[in-house]
């Protein structure tokens, strides 16, 4: 609320009749301080209207003042002196309550400019894009970040375009409007939806959204918080692929201990197998061409174990020691 200071007390009483909050001080720099506009008589005790205006100035240079005078010379006086707007005497309630009201109004527009200012720098610095709408959902705020996010520029968006013409199709804004409206606390967070640049390009998007709402409880605004997600979209693609092509080695590292399993299987078969023909080729009864044919076979089955042996050696040794592959 804004405060007026005046260091006199009738015409403290008046304001405070006016409506307005009076602060009653004596001191320029406690005025100064604390108040959004100062109400001074030009005669006035200790101090004149002409020391508070050079005192108030040279702490606050831009604070409204307001200097009550009885003629035009004391009004061009007070105007030299610093007052930033003078009311003659006899004072009028309703001339006075306007006066008062037009210099609060410009203070207060004059502190929310670099307010404002303030806020602005502050939303372009986030690295989030942030959007704010109207109730029929015209753009209101697109930050430096939302620039950079879809391509378009702020003057050519703000109260000219509106939200859904971002959107990738129609249908992922009314679906975000539908949930928005569903749920209990009127916020969303964290929903997948696709943006689409000025150059046409379709932007995975995680957004934020709030429903702001006005004093009779109407929806008449939204902010949202917009994120680019293409780095997790690209993660999540690698992922995939990486996912894949490790179900595909370990398919291929199964077949190979399948075929490594069936090798060490074999071994032992083939070993006996060998031994015992070794042992007919040394019998002295066996005619010539049953040894020729005992050898052939010797040597067919030594081939087999030769594969076998090659095979086996890709895959781990069993655990039993007695089956060692020779």
């Amino acid at each position: 609320m804004s405060l007026i200071a005046t260091p006199h007390r009738d015409l403290g009483g008046m304001l405070e009749q006016l409506g307005f909050t009076v602060l009653e001080t004596n001191d320029p720099a406690d005025a100064a301080a604390r108040a959004d506009l100062v109400v001074v008589p030009w005669v006035n005790r200790p101090l004149s209207g002409l020391e508070w205006c050079r005192r108030v100035r040279e702490q606050q240079p831009e604070l409204p003042m307001l200097v009550v005078t009885r003629s035009d010379a004391e009004a061009s006086a007070a105007l030299e002196a610093g007052a930033t707007d003078v009311l003659r005497l006899p004072l009028h309630d309703a001339v006075t309550r306007a006066r008062c009201r037009a210099l609060l109004t410009k203070m207060n527009e004059r502190a929310a400019r670099p307010r404002a200012a303030f806020a602005a720098r502050v939303l372009d610095a986030c690295p989030d894009a942030i959007i704010t709408t109207d109730a029929t959902g015209l753009i209101l705020t697109f930050n430096r970040a939302a620039e950079l996010l879809t391509g378009h520029l702020a003057e050519e968006i703000v109260g000219n375009l509106d939200l859904g013409v971002l959107f990738d199709s129609p249908s992922e804004a009314a679906r975000l409007d539908l949930s928005l409206r569903a749920a209990t606390d009127h916020v969303l967070l964290n929903q997948p939806v696709r943006l689409r640049t000025a150059e046409g390009e379709r932007v995975p998007t995680m957004v934020s959204l709030a429903a702001l709402f006005g004093p009779g409880g109407a929806r008449d605004g939204l902010v949202g918080v917009y994120r680019d997600d293409r780095d997790n979209d690209a993660l999540g693609e690698r992922l995939a692929t990486a996912t894949a092509q490790l179900v595909q080695a370990e398919r291929r590292g199964s077949r190979l201990m399948t075929v490594g399993a069936a090798a060490w299987e074999l071994n032992q078969p083939l070993t006996s197998a060998m031994g015992l023909l070794e042992l007919l080729m040394l019998r002295p009864e066996l005619s010539a061409d049953s040894h020729e044919r005992l050898e052939r076979a010797y040597n067919q089955l030594e081939r087999l174990a030769e594969g076998v042996r090659r095979v086996a050696a890709l895959t781990e040794a069993p655990a039993s020691p007695d089956a060692p592959l020779t």
